[in-house]
């Protein structure tokens, strides 16, 4: 699971129209956190470019629901859009500045850094205290049976690139899983996991045994995604006594 980003401090005596380094590499550590953190290819929730344009140009102008909330604090997608607006921007101010309305610009610049840091934590104690409302309320025992049928995976797909498009969705709970295997595949012991990426590290892994009825293969098991965070994630098929892993994308919700 992705760790919390310990808490930042802002020294309210700094003189941010001087130096905003502090504030320079808060931005970059935390840009970079949520760029490894939070991947969103199919770009599920985010904002318009145009709300992301206006929140560079005119924060104040932009409410938090046209930012869906905090979004942009989880969003990979959206962090490196924003980056490249407001790389954008700077270019467009410094061409358009003469030397004395340069020197005004990065006065402001500075305030504006100052502004940024202090909504930057707001934001972060708010989604602080979403994860640890989260954390408090009480897991839910109740078992979910739920199928997923991967019969037909490698017979309707094309057979160009492996679509990464999410196959099924999973809750977050206990989930008692029937799972059906691609067809034909050998019936035995196999190794299903979950995942964020296909080589980042195992989050839960279960045995199962699969039994297979003709060109149907059926393996029961059990889940608990109760303390996995929302988010897309890979579950991996494994033959005992093999190598090769099948990887079928989905998204926990």
């Amino acid at each position: 699971m992705a760790s919390v980003p310990r808490k930042v401090s802002v020294n309210s005596e700094q003189n941010f129209a001087r130096d905003d380094e502090n504030d320079t590499l808060l931005f970059e550590r935390w840009e970079a956190y949520v760029i490894e953190e939070y991947p969103n290819p199919e770009r599920v929730g985010c904002p318009s470019h145009e709300v992301l344009e206006s929140f560079v140009d005119k924060p104040a102008a932009v409410s938090l629901a046209d930012l869906k909330d905090t979004h942009i604090t989880r969003c990979r997608e959206c962090t490196l859009e924003l980056r490249e607006l407001r790389r954008l921007r700077e270019e467009r101010l410094k061409e358009a500045a003469s030397p004395r309305s340069l020197e005004f610009w990065m006065g402001w610049r500075g305030t504006a850094a100052a502004v940024g840091c202090i909504a930057l934590v707001f934001v972060l104690t708010i989604w602080q205290n979403h994860r640890r409302i989260a954390r408090s309320a009480p897991l839910s025992a109740a078992v979910v049976a739920l199928t997923i049928d991967l019969s037909g995976d490698g017979v309707t797909r094309s057979p160009g690139a492996e679509s990464e498009a999410p196959l099924f969705s999973l809750p977050r709970r206990i989930v008692d899983l029937d799972l059906r295997l691609p067809y034909f595949s050998p019936n035995g012991e196999y190794v299903i996991t979950i995942a964020r990426d296909k080589n980042g590290a195992i989050l839960r892994s279960v045995q199962a045994d699969a039994i297979a009825d003709g060109p149907h293969t059926k393996a029961r098991l059990r889940l608990d995604l109760r303390n996995i965070s929302p988010g897309r994630y890979y579950l991996g098929a494994t033959k005992a006594g093999e190598s090769t892993t099948s990887f079928y994308p989905f998204t926990l919700n």
